[in-house]
């Protein structure tokens, strides 16, 4: 019975023995560093992405400010300078239009005319007095008011430009 009572599993015991860990040598030793240095190396490179990951962040939340609020304050100031401009075109046109009807009353050419036939006799002074007529009446056919109204709208024009550039 002795043999029989030897032969059948005892119980366990409750806590099982720890697991025996070989004798750390040589080899064990450096790869055990170089996990540790790899550890090292994962938890630096997981700050610096953390990091670049918030520089992101922040970029984003920067480019949608810009396109917020300052892109359609832009296309604003656009569009008033393209008005600004259909302007000044306009108006350059009028100059322009005025400056030739200057150039084709020849002013010079008929006060001088008109002083030569006052030298002349009766006839000569009837005459001059039809061709100072032509002249007044060319005269009368440019139109100032317009003119001054054209310098006033450049005028106009020219103040709010160069405010936008910087003027005063």
């Amino acid at each position: 019975m002795n043999d029989i009572e030897t032969n059948t599993p005892q119980n366990p015991p409750l806590s099982s023995p720890a697991p025996k860990t070989p004798a750390p040598d040589a080899a064990g030793d450096e790869t055990l560093v170089l996990l540790r240095q790899m550890e090292a190396n994962i938890a630096r490179q997981l700050r610096y992405t953390r990091l670049f990951t918030i520089f992101c962040g922040a970029m984003l939340a920067l480019v949608v400010v810009i396109c917020a609020f300052l892109l359609p304050r832009l296309n604003i100031i656009l569009q008033d300078v393209n008005t600004l401009m259909l302007q000044a075109s306009s108006i350059a046109g009028d100059l322009e239009t005025l400056t030739k009807e200057i150039l084709d009353a020849d002013i010079g050419g008929i006060l001088s005319n008109a002083s030569q036939l006052v030298k002349n006799t009766d006839a000569g002074v009837q005459q001059s007095l039809v061709e100072l007529q032509q002249a007044l009446e060319k005269l009368n056919s440019l139109d100032f008011d317009g003119l001054n109204q054209s310098i006033a709208d450049l005028q106009a024009i020219v103040e709010p430009l160069s405010k936008l550039f910087g003027g005063r």
